[in-house]
C-alpha cells in the first residue's frame, strides 16, 4: 500500500486554481456525521468536490455511479468496513487511491494493512 501527500503548492489553493479544470472529487466515507462535516468543509475550502456518505455500502454505491480518483474512509463502521471498501474499490479501478482513517486501530486490522 502505498501512501501520497502532496502539498498545498502541489494540491493548488482556491485563489490560484485554475477554473477552466475540474475540480479533484473525494469521496468521504465515515459514520461519524461530524467528522464527515469537518472533512467536507476543510477540503471544499482547498477546492476539491466532496461527496459524503454515511457507510461503505452507501460509499460503494456512490463509487459505482460515479468513480472519483481519492477515497478518504474510516476503517470501521457498520456492516461494511473501510478494508472491504478498499477491496471493492480496488477490484472495481486499481488506479483509485484509498487514505484509510481510524480513531482506534484493533489488532484484527494490522495484519490486513
Amino acid at each position: 500500500m502505498r501512501t501520497v501527500v502532496l502539498t498545498r503548492e502541489e494540491r493548488g489553493s482556491i485563489g490560484n486554481m485554475d477554473t477552466s479544470q475540474k475540480p479533484i472529487r473525494i469521496l468521504v466515507s465515515d459514520d461519524d456525521e461530524s467528522l464527515r462535516s469537518v472533512l467536507k468543509q476543510v477540503l471544499s475550502m482547498d477546492g476539491y468536490e466532496v461527496t459524503l456518505a454515511a457507510s461503505g455500502e452507501e460509499a460503494l454505491a456512490a463509487f459505482k455511479k460515479d468513480p472519483c480518483s481519492l477515497i478518504i474512509t474510516d476503517i470501521t463502521m457498520g456492516k461494511m468496513s473501510g478494508m472491504k471498501l478498499l477491496q471493492e474499490i480496488k477490484r472495481l479501478r486499481p488506479d483509485t487511491q484509498v487514505i484509510i482513517m481510524t480513531s482506534n486501530l484493533g489488532s484484527q486490522y494490522i495484519t490486513e494493512l
